[in-house]
């Protein structure tokens, strides 16, 4: 998996639009790049060969408006109120929303190995990074993440495209909710707090994030989770960020706060 981004990328690679957390957008988007990739499919692969392709796309996309009504169903308490008037389903027969929020997270990582099987890059970062937004609205109806990794993954990519304060801001507000959304006992795996591990990766590149956009109130918020959920980590990270300081220029506010952290991270690992 992706391990993070550093502090200096900027401007390396192209800037683009956060998505929105939100599934009628999703749907539209998935609508879209849909389209394209089964055009692309059917130019690239003779009809014996997509008779046969277990990769197929068309079944995948073909479910994933059933799959959607199925999340607006089970995200609005209304809808399932009215569950017993509604038809023959009972409620022992629907899946909640967690794991039908797994079965979206595994259709997006599906439909971008189906275009990058194809070589239809560009689709396949797009759906991959649909994964951002599909997990925050999760989070916003109440389910939780069992699978971090690719939703820590999406969010890495944005970051390292990302250089406006303001989007930088939105994307904390994105890491924020995969904070909440996380099932509350993974950061208690105590294998969690290694490198590569998604729990770590997202709170070291939250702290990131909140760096960049130069708000000290961000930075408070996601350095003290760092001090308190990977305490063995965090001096290292500090140590970084102090030379970040110093190569990048950072507004003095931001050199200050980020040097009170370093001395509070290498103090406490001193006393333990």
């Amino acid at each position: 998996m992706k391990t993070g981004f550093s502090l200096g990328h900027w401007y390396r690679i192209r800037p683009m639009n956060l998505p929105l957390p939100d599934l009628e957008y999703i749907d539209r988007r998935v609508g879209e790049l849909g389209a394209t990739l089964l055009e692309a499919y059917k130019e690239r692969m003779t009809p014996e060969e997509v008779a046969r392709d277990p990769w197929n796309p068309a079944p995948r996309l073909a479910a994933w408006p059933e799959l959607s009504r199925l999340l607006r169903f089970l995200a609005d308490p209304t809808l399932q109120e009215a569950l017993p008037e509604a038809g023959d389903a009972t409620p022992g027969e629907t899946p909640d929303l967690t794991t039908a929020g797994e079965i979206g997270l595994r259709f997006f990582n599906e439909m971008a190995g189906c275009a990058r099987r194809i070589d239809l890059t560009g689709a396949a970062l797009e759906f991959s990074q649909l994964i951002l937004p599909f997990s925050c609205w999760l989070v916003h109806n109440g389910a939780e993440i069992l699978n971090l990794e690719p939703a820590v993954d999406a969010l890495a990519a944005f970051a390292n495209r990302l250089h406006d304060p303001q989007d930088l801001a939105r994307l904390f507000e994105f890491a924020n909710d995969l904070v909440e959304g996380t099932n509350p006992r993974l950061p208690e795996d105590p294998r969690q707090a290694l490198p590569g591990q998604p729990w770590r990766t997202l709170l070291t590149n939250r702290a990131i994030v909140a760096t960049r956009t130069h708000r000290p109130e961000l930075m408070r918020l996601a350095f003290d989770d760092l001090l308190e959920w990977l305490p063995e980590a965090a001096p290292e990270f500090f140590a970084e960020g102090m030379e970040q300081m110093e190569a990048l220029n950072y507004p003095a506010a931001v050199r200050e706060l980020m040097f009170a952290y370093y001395r509070r991270a290498h103090e406490s690992h001193r006393l333990h």
